[in-house]
């Protein structure tokens, strides 16, 4: 819910302050695991992918929102960290990104809450859970 109404808050406002630069980092992400998926590939590739949920929260800004986000995620490292690593979701996930983050410069709501809406039950799919 937060990342949907995120989204919908960065379509809404007239600039968004480092996407462009967050998208470049996916570009370079997907690029290097794409090639070789090495440990400190998927690292890095996990690292931009929390950056760009913490930013689709963070466009909120609200500190309440923030904080009880971060606490999710944190949940959801240990998770993820629980079970074993699938590359092949990573390399998807960064694609889903690329896709949400284009929609949101080309101030497409409806397609950008459509791609998180995806993207999520996709992460989903991948990590078999059916019901939240």
């Amino acid at each position: 819910i937060l990342d949907l109404e995120g989204t919908r808050t960065l379509v809404r406002t007239k600039t968004n302050h480092n996407l462009h630069s967050l998208r470049a980092k996916h570009v370079e992400e997907l690029d290097k695991a794409s090639k070789n998926m090495s440990l400190q590939a998927q690292r890095n590739a996990l690292a931009v992918d929390w950056e760009l949920h913490t930013y689709l929260s963070a466009a909120l800004q609200n500190d309440s929102v923030s904080a009880i986000y971060q606490q999710n995620q944190d949940k959801l490292a240990i998770f993820q960290s629980s079970r074993p690593f699938l590359p092949e979701r990573l390399i998807c996930a960064m694609r889903e990104h690329l896709a949400i983050i284009d929609a949101i410069l080309e101030k497409d709501e409806d397609k950008a809450v459509d791609l998180v809406s995806i993207h999520l039950a996709e992460s989903l799919r991948w990590w078999q859970v059916d019901n939240l």
